[in-house]
């Protein structure tokens, strides 16, 4: 099928996670790979290093991390119309949760309701911070596709 026979041609979509969402200048990365194939306006947030919570521990060189909760204001502000809206994230935060044996494991990694989104939205915690990109962007984007990828 002609990609300009694609459902997708001509559509606006949006990424914010990680490393594995940023891609990198010899492979690519998933937001060029399928805007460019079907004509999409798109836009890549991603930036290596980066977690879900906000306020995260600084990178190993020092660095302030990108925040995928943090830059949720700024990708609706700049495409308030955006058809999909794709998160990909966790890994960080995983590695920056503490060692469960010295009794740390709670500090960053909260807790979840998905059953009504009612949770205290701590976006110090990943599942805070979690459950506050859900519940945004489905306010910001109602009735667009919302996608989140879990890398294993």
């Amino acid at each position: 099928m002609p990609m300009e026979m694609s459902k997708l041609y001509g559509k606006t979509i949006l990424w914010n996670g990680d490393s594995i969402c940023a891609g990198n200048a010899s492979r690519g990365n998933w937001a060029t790979r399928i805007g460019e194939r079907n004509t999409m306006v798109f836009k890549n947030y991603a930036i290596g290093g980066g977690t879900i919570t906000e306020n995260p521990p600084r990178s190993k060189s020092g660095q302030e991390r990108h925040s995928v909760s943090a830059t949720l204001e700024r990708m609706y502000s700049e495409y308030p119309n955006a058809d999909y809206i794709v998160f990909e994230g966790g890994t960080n935060d995983a590695d920056l949760l503490g060692n469960a044996l010295e009794g740390r494991e709670g500090t960053r990694l909260g807790s979840f309701t998905p059953d009504d989104y009612s949770g205290d939205y701590d976006k110090n915690t990943f599942c805070g911070a979690l459950e506050s990109v859900f519940y945004r962007a489905g306010k910001f984007w109602m009735g667009k596709k919302l996608c989140y990828i879990v890398a294993q």
